[in-house]
């Protein structure tokens, strides 16, 4: 067990996934499926994990989306909680179901934890 505690910080992820990986099937009505297992997971400075959130996305497009995505890429939004004192690392993995490949990312919490935070205020 990780010896990491509060408090925490709240950190939000909004990336786009390269749409030329991913495994879009086209149905016969002509729109766009794809199923893709999204994970966080942030780790302690031992590799003790701290926190997890993911969600697998499931999505059929309309040809006008699809279109789009191909030159945005695929959007991903997600959530996670961080300790503020101590050395933490965030890692990012996607795993298309279609295709089977995995893609993933890790970056020291350091590299972002100076970025102006994000203010959402509720209507």
């Amino acid at each position: 067990k990780s010896a990491a505690k509060g408090p925490y910080r709240r950190y939000i992820l909004d990336f786009s996934v390269n749409p030329g990986v991913i495994d879009f099937s086209a149905t016969p009505d002509g729109n766009y499926i794809y199923t893709i297992n999204y994970v966080i997971l942030v780790y302690d400075r031992d590799g003790m994990p701290i926190d997890r959130a993911g969600r697998t996305a499931r999505a059929m497009l309309i040809r006008a989306r699809y279109l789009a995505i191909l030159h945005t890429g695929v959007p991903f939004h997600q959530e996670i909680s961080v300790p503020v004192k101590g050395e933490f690392y965030l890692r990012t993995a996607v795993h298309d179901l279609a295709s089977g490949l995995v893609g993933a990312v890790e970056v020291p919490v350091a590299a972002v934890a100076g970025f102006s935070p994000h203010i959402r205020t509720e209507k």
